[in-house]
C-alpha cells in the first residue's frame, strides 16, 4: 500500500506543477533547533521574535499535526522569464514578479491534500506554505530535494535556489526518499563575498540584522540607506552570483512568469507611485503585504542614497 500511494502523490503531484516531490518520515529536527537556539542567542534573528516563541513546533512535526508519519516536501521553480525592464532603478525579489506565491501553492496543496485523503480512506494531512513555524529547508534536505548552501537558501543541482518550498504533514506511512549526497557550496564563497551588507559569514551564517531583504520588507526600525543598493523590496544578490543558478531554466507556472505592467515600470513610475496604483498593481503580489508607506519609504531612503 505504502509503495502505490506514494507513486500515486507524486505522480499528482507532478500533474498539479510542482517540479519536485520528496518524502522522509517524521523525526525530531534537534541539530536545527540547536542552531537556531545558538542563532537567536547570537541577536541574529534581529526584530523576529516568533523564531523564540515557536522553537518546540519548528523541531517536531507531532506538535503541529498528531499521529503525524511523514513529510512530503514539494519543489516549484518560480525563475521568471524576463526581468524589470533597465530603466526601472529599483529592484524588488524575482520571487515576487509574479502572482503571490501563497495563493498559488495553497491552492495546489489542497488539491493535493485532497487526492490523498480521496485515496486512502480516514488519512489525515496538513499543508503549510510559509503559513507555520516550521524548517521547510530542512525537511526538503530530508526528502532528497536539495542542500541548504552558504546562502542559507536550499540547492536543488537542477533547478538551483529560485525554488518555493512546501510542505505536508500526514499520518500515512510512505516510501521515503534519501537525502542527496552532494555539497553545494564546497570552497566556493560567491555569496559571502557578494553580499554589500555582509549578512553571510564564511560559514553561510545570516545575520539578519544586516539582510537587505530582512530590512526591505520585516524590519519597522532599519533603514535601506546603508546598503548603497536599490533594492525596495526583497533582495536577490546571493542568488543571482550563485553557481548553480547559471543555467535556471524560467518557471512553467504562468502565475509566476511575471506581471508585464510591473516589469514595465521606470525609474519615475516607482517614485511617483500612488497608492490607488500600489493597490492595483499589486492585489495579487505578495509585495502587498508590507503596504505602501513602507514601500515607499524603501523608495526615499534607496532614491537618496544613490
Amino acid at each position: 500500500m505504502g509503495s502505490t500511494i506514494t507513486h500515486l502523490i507524486k505522480t499528482e503531484a507532478t500533474r498539479l506543477g510542482f517540479d519536485l516531490c520528496g518524502i522522509c518520515p517524521v523525526d525530531e529536527l534537534k541539530e536545527n533547533k540547536q542552531y537556531l537556539e545558538r542563532w537567536i542567542a547570537e541577536g541574529k534573528s534581529a526584530e523576529m521574535r516568533s523564531f523564540a516563541r515557536n522553537k518546540e513546533i519548528r523541531a517536531n512535526p507531532a506538535v503541529l499535526m498528531d499521529g503525524a508519519k511523514s513529510v512530503i516536501s514539494l519543489l516549484i521553480n518560480y525563475f521568471p522569464e524576463q526581468k524589470q525592464n533597465e530603466n526601472s532603478f529599483y529592484k524588488i525579489s524575482k520571487y515576487a514578479h509574479g502572482n503571490d506565491y501563497h495563493a498559488v501553492i495553497r491552492k495546489k496543496l489542497d488539491s493535493l491534500i485532497q487526492f490523498i485523503k480521496d485515496n486512502s480512506k480516514d488519512a489525515k494531512a496538513e499543508g503549510f506554505v510559509d503559513s507555520a513555524p516550521i524548517f521547510e529547508k530542512a525537511w526538503a534536505q530530508k526528502c532528497g530535494l536539495g542542500s541548504i548552501g552558504k546562502n542559507t537558501l536550499l540547492i536543488n543541482p537542477v533547478f538551483g535556489t529560485f525554488c518555493f518550498v512546501s510542505e505536508i504533514f500526514t499520518d500515512l506511512e510512505l516510501e521515503y526518499d534519501a537525502c542527496l549526497n552532494f555539497d553545494p557550496c564546497k570552497n566556493c564563497q560567491a555569496c559571502v563575498k557578494a553580499c554589500p551588507t555582509m549578512a553571510l559569514d564564511e560559514e553561510g551564517h545570516l545575520n539578519a540584522s544586516n539582510c537587505i531583504s530582512y530590512i526591505s520588507i520585516e524590519s519597522r526600525t532599519k533603514s535601506l540607506s546603508d546598503s548603497n543598493e536599490k533594492w525596495i523590496y526583497g533582495c536577490d544578490i546571493c542568488q543571482d552570483v550563485c553557481p548553480w543558478n547559471k543555467k535556471v531554466k524560467p518557471t512553467n507556472e504562468q502565475l509566476f512568469k511575471g506581471n508585464q505592467t510591473l516589469l514595465d515600470l521606470k525609474k519615475e513610475d516607482w517614485e511617483n507611485l500612488s497608492e490607488e496604483k500600489f493597490l492595483t498593481l499589486f492585489e495579487n503580489s505578495a509585495v502587498k503585504r508590507i503596504g505602501y508607506e513602507k514601500l515607499m519609504k524603501n523608495i526615499r531612503a534607496v532614491r537618496k542614497d544613490n
